[in-house]
């Protein structure tokens, strides 16, 4: 085994700045696991102030002036939510629902594979039977959360958000001192995290890393991008290798992970290839095998954007 894949799941985590919390503005009601969001400031004008004199905040999709105390309207302007939109006390309310809900603990450890532990260090919860992922602002509070529900008519999945925008990074702080795995979703990357990896994801879409999220890796001795392996997922992962190469990352120190996956439906990702029974010490493997950027022999639609 290389000693880089080992150190991905042995070293003590040291964490590097937090990034600025981009996003749009937030959707959905104006509550997180039933409790009532509190104002943000938001950058963003107010068109009847003067500039500078108007203090707009936000609450869940609703944006108001304190200085004319009027409503303002969503159009327009820069929305950029600052850091802790969402209560704490919302998200351990959902936490101690869906830890003494015997059917959701099923869900997450049979469906999702994660152990308790797991569920509780990142507060997972439960509300109105939907389940909860908060996202960490990595300075002890919550930028936004994310709930997945069915549509039982349908028998489809949904997935929404609550709190500030979508554009966002998962698994803040991060840590520079190990090894990083980028992962497409982020249920591939708590997935990974459960099994002792140093995993991260964007929660917008395999197209959506942003190079200020690049920055923060750069110090990193390697980066592994381990996205689906459909066509989205390839592409996204193109996107991802850009982002870090203009942050800077050294070509020797990125590698496009395929996962040995069929890129069915049901075969496409990080969770799925887990779920087929492989382990932690076969992931391992596999990204001591995976070569890096500087070899020049990778796929060549692994490095077009």
């Amino acid at each position: 085994m290389a000693p880089q894949a080992k150190m991905l799941r042995e070293a003590q985590p040291v964490v590097a700045q937090r990034p600025g919390a981009v996003g749009q503005a937030a959707r959905g009601d104006d509550k997180f696991g039933g409790v009532p969001l509190a104002w943000q400031r938001v950058e963003v004008p107010c068109p009847r102030c003067e500039p500078g004199a108007g203090v707009v905040k936000q609450r869940g999709s609703k944006l108001h002036c304190f200085h004319c105390k009027q409503d303002v309207p969503a159009s327009g302007g820069k929305v950029v939510p600052l850091r802790k939109a969402v209560p704490n006390e919302a998200v351990e309310q959902a936490h101690r629902a869906l830890l003494a809900s015997a059917e959701g603990m099923a869900y997450l450890r049979d469906e999702r594979g994660l152990k308790d532990a797991t569920i509780k260090a990142h507060r997972l919860g439960l509300v109105a039977n939907e389940v909860q992922l908060p996202y960490p602002d990595g300075d002890g509070g919550w930028l936004a959360g994310k709930r997945l529900t069915y549509d039982k008519k349908a028998g489809k999945r949904k997935l929404y958000w609550l709190g500030e925008g979508a554009a966002l990074l998962y698994g803040l702080p991060v840590d520079v001192t190990r090894p990083v795995l980028l992962c497409e979703g982020e249920w591939d990357a708590l997935l990974a995290r459960d099994r002792g990896f140093n995993a991260y994801s964007t929660g917008a879409g395999a197209g959506t890393f942003k190079e200020e999220w690049a920055k923060l890796f750069v110090p990193a001795p390697s980066i592994f991008i381990v996205y689906d392996v459909d066509d989205e997922g390839v592409r996204g992962a193109a996107v991802a290798v850009q982002a870090l190469l203009k942050a800077g990352c050294y070509q020797g120190h990125l590698h496009t992970v395929r996962l040995p996956l069929s890129g069915t439906k049901s075969e496409k990702d990080l969770t799925d290839w887990f779920k087929l029974g492989h382990t932690a010490k076969e992931l391992e493997a596999l990204l001591a095998a995976t070569p890096s950027l500087l070899s020049g022999i990778l796929p060549e639609e692994d490095t077009k954007v």
